[in-house]
């Protein structure tokens, strides 16, 4: 193969991270993992700007002591939570395609600025928030 000519001037290191705060998205993928140093499961779930392709990721442990985060973000996302009281059968195809307000803030990650999700919630649940109910 001949050499080829690349020009990488004002080429960047990848995307700028959304700013702090609102953001509208679709939850785009969920995959359950095992982490690689832990061993343990979680759940990695993948969600899609709603008006560009650029994606966020946030990864909830399944361990008993982090269930809580799950349990919450499932209550925002309009699961009952009378029915998440013991045994609760998850089904994430439910939630696939579901659009969802991300609180992002911007957190240092090996040097770079990243998003971090801070809340998911239904723009439901974000429109009487901003509102103070």
């Amino acid at each position: 193969m001949a050499p080829i000519t690349l020009d990488f001037s004002g080429v960047g290191e990848g995307f700028e991270p959304f700013p702090v705060g609102e953001h509208p998205f679709r939850i785009w993928e969920i995959k359950s993992k095992i982490g690689k140093d832990s061993q343990q499961p979680y759940m990695e779930w993948t969600f899609k700007h709603k008006d560009s392709e650029r994606r966020v990721w946030n990864n909830f442990s399944l361990q008993p002591q982090s269930l809580w985060v799950l349990k919450a973000t499932l209550a925002d996302l309009g699961y009952d939570a009378e029915s998440m009281e013991g045994e609760f059968e998850f089904e994430p195809n439910d939630v696939i395609g579901m659009e969802v307000i991300l609180v992002l803030d911007v957190e240092q990650y090996q040097g770079k600025d990243k998003n971090v999700v801070k809340r998911i919630m239904t723009p439901e649940m974000a429109s009487a928030s901003s509102r103070g109910w």
